[in-house]
């Protein structure tokens, strides 16, 4: 019997929403530590399909967002993967759909996340360690894209069908590492692009 194919799976934002996680280390910076209003989960999210980052929407509603940046930013990245804002994250991916893609190929998690034990722990609630074959969390560079090198390590030893993402970033470690691309767009960005949701992307495979 043949060797099943790898295929490489971006985690948020392809498989699950990570936009209420957001949006909530975001509103509780305000509320808790500044002391100001932020804007409502609606507002949040029509920024976010305008394309706008969390430090530029950060940076829309605070006027003293010189002064007080570095202080955001140290409270997103302290925050963003503690466990009560990680249950926030909601499946995007329909699990039947990854069921009968498990059958056809080795499935493994390809994602930027620094605490792993956070993230597995996630994992296991949402049901994705019964399908997973492999999940690599690689921590952010400021200035790499470590997915680039993960996927070139994995290819000198697995036979990749090909990676799944929802980014820039995504694309181009694919592209660096000469393994095919589907591109997932993100769920505020969807609209008439419903032909890339991640369900429509992975029956397709």
């Amino acid at each position: 019997m043949a060797l099943k194919k790898v295929l490489l799976l971006d985690l948020d934002d392809t498989l699950i929403s990570t936009l209420n996680r957001q949006f909530s280390v975001l509103n509780d910076f305000f509320e808790q530590i500044l002391k100001k209003p932020f804007c409502s989960f609606e507002v949040y999210k029509k920024h976010k399909s305008d394309n706008l980052s969390n430090l530029n929407i950060y940076k829309r509603y605070d006027l003293d967002h010189a002064k007080n940046e570095l202080l955001y930013q140290d409270y997103f990245q302290e925050n963003i993967e503690k466990e009560k804002y990680l249950s926030k994250d909601s499946l995007l991916v329909d699990m039947n759909i990854f069921k009968s893609l498990n059958l056809k190929y080795t499935l493994n998690i390809l994602s930027l996340r620094k605490q792993s034990n956070n993230a597995m722990r996630q994992m296991e609630i949402m049901g994705f360690t019964k399908l997973i074959d492999t999940f690599y969390f690689l921590p952010h560079e400021k200035n790499d894209n470590p997915k680039i090198k993960k996927i070139s390590e994995l290819k000198s030893r697995e036979i990749i069908f090909a990676f799944v993402g929802d980014s820039e970033s995504d694309r181009k470690a694919a592209e660096s590492t000469g393994v095919k691309y589907f591109h997932v767009d993100r769920e505020f960005n969807l609209s008439d692009k419903q032909s890339t949701s991640i369900n429509n992307v992975l029956k397709k495979l």
